[in-house]
């Protein structure tokens, strides 16, 4: 089989379990945050709300992007956060 027949059936075996999202459509459903502080990163509009904190008030936001954009590796950089729900703000 080919590269795009192996997708085709397996992208086929995905659509028969019904609600089962792949990791982008995840990922793309995951609302997104704005800090409101200065950071490093702080400038980035793809920082994820992953979920709340055990302390109330808190949630925990995560940041992963691309180290070497101008190539095709893989290697990327993660920051994770625990912020109070004031030191940032929803986009959607």
């Amino acid at each position: 089989m080919t590269r795009a027949q192996k997708l085709a059936a397996f992208q086929d075996c995905l659509s028969k379990v019904p609600g089962l999202k792949t990791g982008s459509e995840l990922e793309e459903s995951q609302p997104t945050a704005r800090l409101n502080f200065d950071h490093p990163h702080g400038y980035r509009d793809c920082w994820r709300i992953i979920g709340p904190s055990s302390v109330p008030g808190f949630y925990n936001v995560v940041s992963t992007f691309r180290l070497d954009a101008y190539t095709q590796s893989n290697v990327r950089a993660t920051f994770h956060l625990c912020l109070h729900e004031s030191e940032f703000t929803r986009i959607h």
